[in-house]
């Protein structure tokens, strides 16, 4: 449901009587401007932060130019955190290595023994 503001006071409005007539809630969507003027009533134009800023704080209403805006206190945006640091190839390595349950020191063990079975690759013939 839209928001209004009592031109009077700029405070939201929230149901209370108007000159002694209950309105409905849903007149925020059903009402025009103009006819939500002449109750009383406005509904306000939404803030938007700068570039680089964000809203703190509960809205207050102020009028600009003679319609009712929707104002916050701002402030900077925080700046995003660093990027973690790149692993090295050595951390890479032992991350791949964790994922099959091993280390390096048992992939060499590995790689050294004769069961390993790591002859090198034959040379092609000549014709």
């Amino acid at each position: 449901m839209t928001m209004l503001v009592r031109t009077d006071t700029l405070q939201p409005w929230t149901g209370e009587p108007l000159d002694n007539v209950r309105h409905p809630k849903t007149i925020a969507d059903l009402w025009s401007d103009e006819e939500l003027a002449t109750i009383g009533l406005a509904r306000p134009a939404l803030f938007k932060a700068p570039k680089g800023k964000t809203r703190r704080g509960k809205p207050r209403y102020v009028r600009k130019g003679g319609k009712v805006h929707e104002a916050y206190d701002t402030e900077d945006e925080p700046s995003p955190p660093p990027p973690p640091p790149m692993p090295t190839v050595e951390e890479r390595v032992d991350r791949m290595l964790a994922n099959y349950g091993l280390t390096r020191d048992e992939l060499k063990a590995a790689l050294a023994s004769p069961a390993a079975g790591l002859t090198p690759a034959p040379r092609p013939r000549k014709l």
